[in-house]
């Protein structure tokens, strides 16, 4: 009887044993054909901000076609992205990763480019509209009335 009932069991057993194991859940469908990250050749690209001065810029290798001309505009405003024209001739400038807004004033015939604005979350975007300044951030947008005559001293 012992020997019947140790076979029993060890066939029963061996069954469990034998029996396949459920498959693994899939991955979520966004990891599907993704490979592992340590096996992955790919990687993040840093960009540089590299700002070079005018003197610095290969401005003569450019070509344009008869009739228009390549210059710097104005300098000293890296990671310059989007611009608006101000109503009194003033350029505002956002910068994507940067925390700066810049303004561009004509200064008796020589542009200067001042920071305006500090400590913003990518000021990318840029509206100049009816005397007030918009300037988009990652998350919000702030409204500044009357920039143009505030722009030596801004809010």
């Amino acid at each position: 009887m012992r020997a019947v009932l140790a076979a029993a069991v060890l066939a029963a057993f061996s069954a469990a044993q034998a029996q396949d194991k459920p498959a693994a859940a899939p991955p979520p469908s966004w990891q599907q054909g993704k490979p592992p990250a340590s096996e992955s050749t790919l990687h993040p690209f840093a960009i540089e901000m590299t700002g070079k001065a005018s003197k610095d810029l290969p401005i003569n290798k450019l070509k344009v076609p008869s009739g228009f001309k390549v210059e710097v505009w104005a300098e000293g405003m890296p990671g310059a992205r989007s611009m608006a024209l101000g109503d009194k001739g003033t350029v505002f400038v956002g910068t994507r990763q940067l925390k700066e807004m810049y303004a561009v004033v004509d200064r008796g015939g020589r542009r200067e480019a001042k920071v305006l604005l500090k400590d913003l979350d990518a000021p990318n975007g840029v509206v100049f509209n009816k005397g007030t300044l918009y300037v988009a951030e990652r998350h919000r947008i702030t409204r500044y009335d009357g920039i143009e005559s505030q722009l030596d001293n801004p809010p």
